[in-house]
């Protein structure tokens, strides 16, 4: 094993690199309601939906989760 300092810290060098792949990877959380900004316009559920993963796959992320859709209160539509 090859050891390197790094400011007053020393570490191996392989133990950078099992660190690097052990970490836990960052993402983004989205809570929140989307509504058209013409209040007699409602979104199409499928069509947000298309649009929406076109968008992430575009970008190389991943999405899991789900797109129930509500009304202006925040209620459920079923």
């Amino acid at each position: 094993m090859k050891v390197q300092f790094y400011g007053t810290q020393k570490i191996n060098v392989d133990e950078r690199l099992i660190n690097m792949y052990n970490r836990k990877q960052l993402g983004i959380e989205i809570n929140s309601c989307i509504f058209s900004d013409d209040k007699s316009k409602d979104i199409d559920e499928a069509e947000f939906l298309r649009e929406f993963i076109e968008f992430i796959e575009t970008k190389g992320y991943n999405f899991g989760g789900g797109f129930p859709q509500v009304d202006e209160d925040g209620n459920y539509i079923k």
